[in-house]
């Protein structure tokens, strides 16, 4: 362990910001040009979607697109789009191809991994932990996953991270400039995905805690910072007052008030399934496990409740838990992105856990630590690979996707089917439009759609093709790309 240690300390900087980054570069590279697919590529294409169309319809910042024309002309106003603009101007630039917004969403976790060594070398001190940690947190699968997919809660998670360095540079008393900078990004990070609205409680428990261990001295000092910081958090909260009234049948808003008696058991099972798998399979790697538990144990054993940060801290994780109950409902055990706001806190009690180790008098004990930081890779790679699979795409789009593109006018709005998803099928097509669930079809809809001018309908689904409404719709026989059969309708 001290070779090992010795190493790290000597090489960090190559380490994290060359090795680290490589590996990880070499681990996705087969994955770069693959099509947004796999698990939650409902959210990635809608991500991508408001990415394209700034590209290449409208570049206004507050006109989000997405390519379903259930919303108006497709404007969607959800999270604060800073992300999907800047990936925009690349592709304005280069071209509309995936492997731009796999890489760009790349840098965004190399970032953030940065963000996250700095942070422990911070909170630490301790050039060893803050390498170690930033390796552990590289391979937590749920990182690995998504660190090549666009989604915003990428840039939110990056943001917060950087903003949580800014609060403790300030605490190691860098400067009242830090803490200020902490509150801005931790604004960025709100405003690009609302639940980050938790780690505002680390830069205000930080300023009360000064307060208390100064007996209200510099009063007036604190004070002027924690406005500060809050008019930083006012262009995040002002955006959010704007869009949340036009939201509609969005259950993260009401969360568990949206629940009733029934939905008891669900939520009971959903939380135990976070518990027992989502978190040590997902969110930290089994090989991280041990660590994590040492760490939770030594929050009691070696005092850590009554050290200056616990109150900061202490604040986030009860912000995370209210959170986490209150939005369980949505969570369930499906929506493994929405934990990320979880992320900082665990991988710290990791950090925590392999001081531990690091320190342990027996060699058994640094030998096992070892072992388990060297196959972290191995095990975040078998857990995440699998993911990028065309699980729950619509079927015969994706190898069929050239030809089925080519069959229609790129301004020609369609309906596609079947698809569960709003956007999957619209986004790889590049088409306006509208998607019929098969097994929430709405007659009134389609004639709503045909209506609204929809000119082609694309159907893998010969059931629907004989439902009275659309039958009567339908005109000449496009062609037929694997099962999926383009139609012109008939008005």
């Amino acid at each position: 362990m001290e070779r090992l240690r010795s190493y790290t300390v000597a090489h960090y900087r190559l380490l994290v910001w060359v090795a680290f980054p490589l590996l990880s570069l070499a681990m996705h590279a087969w994955l770069l040009d693959l099509p947004l697919q796999g698990i939650h590529a409902w959210r990635q294409c809608e991500t991508a979607s408001n990415v394209v169309n700034f590209a290449t319809v409208d570049n206004d910042l507050f006109n989000p697109r997405v390519f379903n024309l259930f919303w108006p002309d497709g404007l969607k106003r959800m999270e604060f789009p800073i992300m999907q603009w800047l990936m925009a101007q690349p592709v304005r630039a280069f071209g509309d191809h995936v492997i731009i917004l796999r890489i760009l969403s790349w840098l965004l976790a190399m970032a953030t991994m940065a963000g996250f060594f700095r942070l422990i070398d911070l909170v630490m001190r301790d050039k060893f932990l803050a390498t170690a940690g930033a390796w552990c947190w590289l391979f937590s699968p749920v990182l690995f996953y998504y660190g090549i997919n666009p989604l915003p809660d990428n840039f939110s998670l990056m943001a917060v991270v950087w903003g949580l360095v800014g609060c403790m540079a300030w605490y190691r008393g860098k400067g009242w400039g830090y803490m200020l900078l902490g509150f801005v990004w931790i604004s960025l990070g709100i405003s690009t995905k609302l639940p980050f609205i938790v780690f505002i409680t680390v830069p205000y428990g930080m300023l009360l805690g000064q307060l208390y261990r100064d007996r209200l001295k510099g009063l007036g000092r604190v004070a002027g910072l924690a406005l500060a910081g809050t008019l930083a958090l006012a262009p995040a909260l002002s955006w959010y007052l704007w869009v949340i009234p036009q939201w509609t049948g969005n259950g993260v808003v009401k969360g568990i008030l949206d629940s009733s008696a029934e939905d008891v058991p669900v939520i009971v099972k959903s939380i135990g399934k976070n518990v027992l798998m989502i978190l040590p399979e997902l969110l930290l790697n089994y090989a991280s496990v041990l660590f994590f538990l040492v760490g939770l144990l030594q929050l009691w054993r070696g005092r850590l409740l009554r050290h200056r940060l616990a109150l900061p801290f202490g604040l986030y994780a009860a912000g995370v838990g209210a959170y986490f109950l209150f939005e369980i409902n949505m969570i369930t055990s499906v929506h493994d992105y929405y934990l990320f706001p979880f992320l900082p806190g665990l991988f710290l009690l990791v950090v925590i856990g392999l001081r531990w180790f690091v320190t342990a008098p027996l060699r058994w004990q640094q030998v096992l630590a070892v072992l388990l930081i060297a196959i972290l890779p191995v095990t975040a790679g078998l857990r995440a690979y699998g993911r990028w699979s065309e699980q729950g795409m619509p079927q015969g789009l994706m190898t069929n996707l050239e030809a089925l593109r080519a069959a229609t006018e790129p301004d020609a709005p369609i309906i596609f089917a079947n698809d569960l998803s709003p956007h999957i099928s619209l986004y790889h097509l590049r088409r306006f439009g509208w998607t019929i669930n098969a097994d929430e079809f709405k007659p009134d809809d389609f004639t709503h759609w045909i209506d609204q001018g929809a000119i082609y309908f694309y159907c893998n689904s010969r059931g629907l093709e004989t439902q009275p409404v659309i039958a009567a719709h339908l005109n000449e026989l496009v062609g037929e790309w694997g099962g999926i059969r383009v139609w012109k309708l008939r008005h």
